[in-house]
């Protein structure tokens, strides 16, 4: 199942993990790509669009649609992610 249309940027991600990504070449930004959205590093795949496709279906799922995102970008963005959510819980205890 491939989405083809953009979806906007409904995940809102800290200024702080925007900048790691970008600095890590995870992600990428272009004011005239797919609405100027966050994409997945030289890919044209958004950011959004990976974070809503896994909220409802596997990983491997994603590979199959969308082969132009490695396995290794894949766990690189999850483990970042990671991060920065236990970095957000932590200071909320």
């Amino acid at each position: 199942m491939r989405v083809r249309k953009p979806i906007s940027q409904t995940e809102s991600i800290d200024k702080g993990l925007h900048k790691t990504l970008l600095k890590e070449k995870l992600v990428w930004l272009h004011p005239e790509r797919v609405s100027g959205d966050l994409l997945i590093y030289e890919t044209r795949v958004p950011l959004s669009l990976f974070l809503q496709f896994l909220s409802k279906n596997k990983i491997e799922e994603f590979e199959e649609a969308y082969p132009s995102v490695s396995k290794d970008k894949i766990i690189a963005i999850l483990s970042h992610l990671a991060k920065s959510s236990l970095k957000k819980n932590k200071a909320k205890v």
